[in-house]
């Protein structure tokens, strides 16, 4: 028996210097609202070896300022009910910042 790692996630970007011109990977994005997954359960990979076979997204950005600021935000919940959001701030290559809140 397999059980659900995550429940209701979302992945979002947010950037005031972008828009999402294409999500690759990922059929239910909505890249107006800068939505770029929502998995209502997921499921752990299953391990041979030490490796996992998994997906990839990848998202085509279009320039709109010199802003080059981009968060990434992913919340869902777990299976004890509680909700958790991570953000993942960039500013350049050079600055990066990765925050975790857990909410019960």
């Amino acid at each position: 028996m397999v059980t659900p790692r995550v429940f209701n996630l979302i992945l979002e970007l947010d950037s005031p210097g972008f828009t999402i011109e294409r999500v690759y990977g990922s059929p239910e994005a909505n890249e107006a609202t800068g939505e770029i997954m929502k998995i209502n359960t997921l499921f752990p990979s299953e391990t041979h070896l030490n490796e996992s076979k998994c997906g990839i997204v990848l998202l085509k950005l279009k320039k709109k300022t010199q802003d080059m600021e981009l968060n990434l935000e992913v919340s869902y919940g777990n299976r004890v009910g509680e909700e958790e959001e991570s953000r993942h701030h960039s500013v350049s290559r050079e600055k990066t910042q990765t925050s975790t809140k857990t909410t019960r």
